[in-house]
C-alpha cells in the first residue's frame, strides 16, 4: 500500500481536453484527507490467499490482476482482509482514485498516470497484443503506483453520479444502487480512454474489470 498525503486538486477534465466526454465534466475542486492505496491492482495470488480458494475466473497466473469479480465480491474481499489485518480495507472513492492517479501532491500534470507518453505507463490496444499483462510491468507514476491507466479497469467505492461544479471535501456517494463507478481502462481500450480523467458507469462484472484496494483512516 502507498501512503497518499491529503491535498486539494481539480478533479475531472479541463475544457481544454477536447477528447473528454461529458461525464468527465465539469472540473471541480476536491480536498482529500490522508489515505492509502494499492501499489498495484489486487492479484490472483492475493485474492486466493484471502478468500481461501484454489482458482479464480479467467486465471492467467498469480501475478496477474484478478478479474470478473462483482462489486459486492470485492467488498467482501476487502472485509475479509480487514478482519485478517485489523486495518480498514475498502475500495477507493473516485476522488481518491483520481488524486492518486495524478500523483497526489507530487503531480507533474501528466495526461496519463505517470507520463505524458502513453506507451511508458499503459497497456492498451496499441501495445498489449490484445492480452492482459502482469501487474507492475510498466513504469509507475509519481507516487510509485502502477497501472492506474490501462491493463484492467477498476471498481470504485462510489455509486453512479454526475459531477457538479461545487468544491467538495472527502466526497462519497453511498451504496444505494447496483450501478457503480469504474476508473482506469483495459488492455483493449483505445488511447482516448486511457486518459486518467476517463470514467464509466456499470452494474455488472466483466473480464476487463478488476480492483485496487484503499485503506481509509
Amino acid at each position: 500500500m502507498i501512503k497518499v498525503d491529503g491535498g486539494t486538486f481539480m478533479m475531472g477534465a479541463p475544457d481544454s481536453d477536447t477528447e473528454a466526454d461529458d461525464i468527465e465534466r465539469p472540473a471541480h475542486q476536491v480536498t482529500l484527507s490522508d489515505y492509502w492505496i494499492g501499489e498495484t491492482e489486487v492479484t490472483e495470488a492475493l485474492w486466493k490467499a484471502v478468500m481461501e480458494v484454489d482458482a479464480v475466473p479467467f486465471s492467467l497466473g498469480d501475478n496477474y490482476p484478478v478479474r470478473r469479480m462483482s462489486w459486492n465480491q470485492c467488498m467482501e474481499f476487502a472485509q475479509r482482509l480487514s478482519q485478517l489485518t485489523g486495518l480498514n480495507f475498502t475500495l477507493p472513492t473516485e476522488a481518491q482514485w483520481e488524486f492518486a492517479a495524478r500523483g497526489g501532491n507530487f503531480t507533474h500534470g501528466y495526461l496519463y498516470a505517470g507520463s505524458a507518453t502513453l506507451d511508458d505507463v499503459v497497456w492498451y490496444a496499441g501495445n498489449s497484443d490484445n492480452v492482459l499483462h502482469e501487474v507492475a510491468t510498466k513504469a509507475p507514476n509519481e507516487l510509485g503506483i502502477f497501472d492506474m491507466c490501462g491493463n484492467i479497469a477498476e471498481w470504485c467505492l462510489d455509486d453512479v453520479y454526475d459531477y457538479t461544479s461545487e468544491p467538495q471535501v472527502d466526497p462519497t456517494h453511498p451504496n444505494v444502487t447496483n450501478n457503480k463507478m469504474l476508473r482506469s481502462s483495459a488492455w483493449d481500450d483505445v488511447a482516448k480512454d486511457c486518459r486518467l480523467t476517463a470514467r464509466w458507469k456499470t452494474g455488472g462484472s466483466s473480464a476487463w474489470i478488476g480492483l485496487r484496494l484503499a485503506i481509509q483512516n
